[in-house]
């Protein structure tokens, strides 16, 4: 029988609250993020056709956290990294599942783990005005290369669409740590520890640009029956990163990235729950 997407939510969290272990053990602060930050606003859990996990760290954060984890994770996950995992094709971190597989589209084939997941996202501060402007700029180039590597290549009708395909055909050929490793070091190139922004240039997407206040001290919002930390002003940042935030997309744009290989844990139970590890 097919998943649902709740079973899919259900693994998910279950790697969610290993990772709420691990950082509550070792004193590691964390946030929800993106569109689990939206979740946990909107719906006091997952967006009902939301399909990952998100979550952030401040740099010091992040660094204590992939330095531990692979040693304080319990043995059925592992903490995926360009340095755990050359074959990885994002420059951040993800804690998957040992025993598991979700493989998206267009993934088929590839030599990395591809475990059900949550992605845990560093953030730098930088130096605001023209170096924060700087540093999005080769942020946005790096991340389209990166895009553009997996355009679909199939029946191209303009020659906008042809020279497409050209460029991720060549761009394909190339190892994945050309991609992982210039987006890791725009953090090492650009941040700042008496910066005035904090954002995250190892998004695939805009950097984001909150102030220091905007993030620290966290408070805590309902994600899933329990409290989680979030970033000070949840509020603005939501609204900084999809604008009217409350209000529901259009049907038709509420999806999710449907995988073309599912293997749920072997210890699912009847209600789509995970035992505990």
């Amino acid at each position: 029988m097919e998943p649902t997407i709740r079973d899919i939510q259900r693994v998910e969290l279950h790697i969610l609250q290993e990772v709420r272990r691990v950082c509550e053990e070792h004193g590691i602060g964390y946030f929800l993020d993106a569109g689990t930050l939206l979740g946990a606003a909107r719906h006091q859990g997952f967006i009902p056709w939301d399909d990952d996990v998100d979550l952030g760290m401040l740099r010091a954060d992040y660094d204590r956290f992939c330095a531990i984890a692979p040693s304080a994770l319990s043995p059925r996950f592992f903490l995926q990294t360009p340095a755990t995992d050359p074959a990885s094709l994002v420059p951040f971190a993800k804690v998957r599942m040992n025993g598991t597989r979700y493989v998206g589209e267009g993934l088929e084939g590839r030599p990395m783990h591809q475990g059900f997941s949550i992605d845990i996202f560093p953030y730098d501060t930088v130096a605001d005005g023209a170096t924060f402007q700087r540093a999005c700029r080769a942020c946005r180039w790096r991340s389209r290369l990166y895009l553009l590597r997996f355009a679909p290549l199939e029946h191209p009708r303009t020659a906008r669409q042809r020279i497409g395909c050209l460029a991720a055909q060549a761009l394909r050929r190339l190892p994945e740590r050309w991609f992982t490793a210039p987006l890791s070091a725009l953090a090492a190139r650009f941040a700042d520890d008496e910066g005035e922004v904090v954002t995250c240039l190892q998004y695939l997407a805009e950097p984001p640009r909150y102030a220091i206040d905007d993030v620290l001290p966290f408070g805590e919002l309902p994600f899933e029956g329990q409290p989680y930390p979030v970033m000070a002003q949840w509020e603005r940042c939501l609204e900084a990163l999809y604008g009217d935030w409350r209000q529901l997309p259009p049907e038709d744009e509420r999806t999710w990235h449907r995988a073309v290989e599912v293997q749920l844990p072997a210890d699912l139970e009847g209600d789509g729950a995970p035992q505990a590890a």
